[in-house]
């Protein structure tokens, strides 16, 4: 079951009217996944995909799908110089009597694994109109990675436990629906985010440490940016 509690938020006081706050909700997650990388860890050739389906069954209170497709590869230009690209896209809607993808099953960008630069989770829609206001994710995503991964030349025992990076992160979330009159909604290429940086990982003994120094390119009023970002278990 699900439950929430509508609080001060507009856009869950809106669902409760709709839908009410407590649902049974029987769902099956169906994943396909593909891996040809030469390691999980600091890869240097290969592509790993992963392609999820999470959906609501006949018989929910709710009756939604949500989709995902991640696809990551590695391509080796000349000795521990590698091309690293990265993409993460998603979609969901309504099935049934449920019109739109529940707000609390949206997906989110920004953050150390999206688009790094701003903070973790707050591009995309607002609850209002005001840019200032809380983001509520979207019903679509999409986001790209291009780095040049680079060995860090500090020798010794980290020659094989460290790798750096240049990246250009590019995406954000969309809601597809929703009042006409707010700017935010439909899907609109312009509300793409860029940005430029560097990067890090370590295999410490606490597994992989990944620090980035980024620079949004074209931030609007109401982002949060979010210059240095700090992360346990990713890695490149």
């Amino acid at each position: 079951g699900t439950t929430f509690k509508a609080g001060d938020s507009q856009l869950a006081q809106d669902w409760e009217q709709e839908y009410g706050t407590d649902f049974d909700d029987f769902r099956t997650l169906i994943t396909w996944r593909n891996d040809t990388r030469d390691s999980a860890i600091f890869p240097r050739v290969g592509s790993s995909q992963t392609l999820s389906a999470l959906l609501s069954i006949p018989g929910s209170d709710l009756e939604f799908y949500r989709l995902n497709y991640r696809h990551q590869h590695y391509v080796p230009i000349t000795g521990d110089y590698i091309i690293h690209l990265g993409l993460d896209v998603g979609y969901g809607d309504g099935m049934g009597d449920t019109d739109i993808l529940p707000f609390f099953e949206n997906f989110f960008a920004g953050g150390t694994k999206t688009v790094r630069g701003f903070e973790q989770n707050t591009l995309g829609p607002r609850e209002t109109a005001d840019p200032h206001s809380d983001p509520i994710g979207g019903n679509l995503k999409g986001v790209a990675n291009f780095e040049l991964i680079f060995p860090t030349f500090l020798g010794g025992q980290f020659e094989k436990t460290t790798r750096a990076s240049a990246f250009l992160d590019v995406g954000n979330v969309w809601l597809t629906y929703g009042p006409e009159d707010r700017d935010s909604i439909g899907f609109d290429l312009d509300d793409l985010r860029y940005s430029v940086g560097l990067s890090a990982s370590w295999l410490s003994p606490l597994g992989a440490l990944t620090v980035s120094l980024a620079y949004p390119l074209n931030d609007k009023e109401g982002d949060q940016v979010e210059n240095f970002q700090f992360s346990i278990g990713q890695s490149f």
